[in-house]
């Protein structure tokens, strides 16, 4: 947002003010403010790769371009959905997960909680298992049981309408500092213990 021009020097300086930085710390991050300012809207997307507990909805006020992860597989798909990847980079993905101990079933779950969540739709998980199946180097276990499975999970969530998250603008930043602010101040307060 600062490089697309959406968070100006007054709105950054207001943040930085809320957040206690100490003086030379804010001389530093509104030097790097004025120089990247409005510079150009460069950034599609923000991936978040979370922690097992770590509850999703806390970024849905920041909109579509911010997209929490459970893995490099759906950062892929979400790539690949934007035209950004290529079938056979996503088989790269796979066979380097399966590698890592991911199993088909495992990975087609990935697929299944981004249909769930909206990002990602059973049309879209449909045409990726095809294009998949047309690249030559899926003839590997890993990739074809993926395929297998990826299909029969598009098909289980083909009733599933989830509603895209919106593609926002503005975003009230300073508003979200003092939510998440109070949030911790209310959870130290009643002994709970934050999942992030």
């Amino acid at each position: 947002d600062i490089l697309a021009g959406r968070v100006d020097a007054v709105q950054m300086a207001s943040i930085l003010a809320a957040c206690k930085l100490y003086r030379g710390e804010v001389d530093e991050v509104m030097a790097l403010h004025g120089r990247v300012f409005a510079s150009g809207d460069a950034v599609r997307r923000i991936f978040i790769h979370l922690e097992a507990r770590s509850p999703i909805d806390r970024f849905s006020p920041y909109g579509a371009r911010v997209v929490p992860i459970y893995n490099y597989l759906q950062a892929a798909l979400v790539l690949s959905e934007s035209g950004v990847m290529r079938a056979r980079d996503i088989v790269a993905v796979l066979e380097a997960m399966s590698q890592a101990g991911y199993t088909p079933e495992r990975l087609a779950n990935s697929v299944q909680d981004l249909v769930r969540r909206g990002v990602l739709e059973v049309a879209g998980a449909l045409r990726l298992a095809e294009e998949l199946g047309a690249v030559e180097s899926t003839r590997g276990r890993t990739v074809s049981t993926f395929i297998r499975r990826l299909r029969s999970t598009a098909a289980d969530l083909a009733h599933v309408r989830r509603k895209s998250p919106e593609w926002l603008t503005e975003i009230n930043y300073l508003g979200l500092y003092h939510e998440a602010r109070f949030r911790r101040q209310r959870h130290r307060f009643l002994g709970i213990p934050l999942l992030d």
